[in-house]
């Protein structure tokens, strides 16, 4: 299947380029300008994935949506082409994993093998902005709350004496959220902003996704063939559910 192809392909150069990283003779200096070429590629996701936020056009402005759509038509067989990869959660995800790293290195007080030099420090802050503005438009509730996790990482790796005052803080605001609106409104806001494709709907996908993990332990449906099977097999519609929605049981 050309699904099957598609996932297959990432899988492999994914393991291609694992195998080279780790066989590297790395040095401080090494790092230092991974460091920088990942701060990089986020900005440049950021500004390439900013044409796939015209799916919410909820939060972008009719003017910013009127310039993307006009860009978008000059991107149309790459878009054909890479589907999944211009999608807002898509590149949320994408950006959450990075954004970190620009935002250690805007304030890393010591740098590997250099030291702190302004130059670094401030285009590190230049390529955040685009990382940070893509990521709020995303919507991506998964991105959010990885971008959560990580900040905690940051100030228990920069900041460490903060660290149980924003603890507390997100503490805070979590009951807070719970209190005002109540855990099953919560809980769907989580997940997703469409009642379509809340949380009832994914615990449906999940229900799905464990029969397929039971049913099929040692072989998997097949590269890319959620959607298929479940729709053949067990009734989900593989429209709305390509994929489990769920990174564990997808990969089970």
């Amino acid at each position: 299947r050309p699904d099957s192809i598609r996932a297959i392909i990432p899988l492999i150069v994914g393991l291609a380029l694992y195998w080279g990283l780790s066989r590297w003779d790395w040095t401080e200096d090494h790092f230092l300008w991974a460091w920088v070429g990942l701060t990089a590629m986020g900005a440049g996701i950021a500004l390439v994935g900013l044409l796939g936020m015209i799916a919410k056009p909820s939060v972008l402005s009719p003017m910013l949506r009127q310039v993307l759509i006009r860009l978008q038509s000059h991107w149309q067989p790459l878009l054909n082409r890479l589907p999944d990869t211009f999608h807002p959660n898509v590149v949320g995800a994408a950006l959450v994993l990075l954004l970190p790293f620009a935002l250690t290195l805007t304030g890393s007080g010591r740098l590997p093998g250099r030291g702190k030099t302004a130059l670094l420090r401030s285009m590190a802050g230049l390529a955040s902005a685009p990382m940070l503005a893509v990521l709020v438009l995303s919507q991506s509730r998964g991105a959010y709350m990885g971008m959560a996790a990580g900040l905690l990482v940051i100030n228990l790796l920069v900041l460490p004496r903060l660290l149980p005052v924003s603890l507390a803080a997100g503490a805070g605001l979590a009951a807070l959220a719970v209190h005002l609106v109540g855990w099953s409104k919560v809980a769907d806001e989580v997940v997703s902003s469409d009642p379509a494709y809340g949380l009832a709907w994914r615990v449906g996908v999940w229900s799905a996704a464990q029969q397929m993990v039971g049913d099929f332990a040692f072989t998997g449906v097949g590269f890319g063939c959620f959607g298929p099977v479940g729709m053949l097999l067990y009734g989900t519609d593989s429209a709305t559910a390509p994929h489990a929605h769920n990174l564990l049981l997808q990969v089970a």
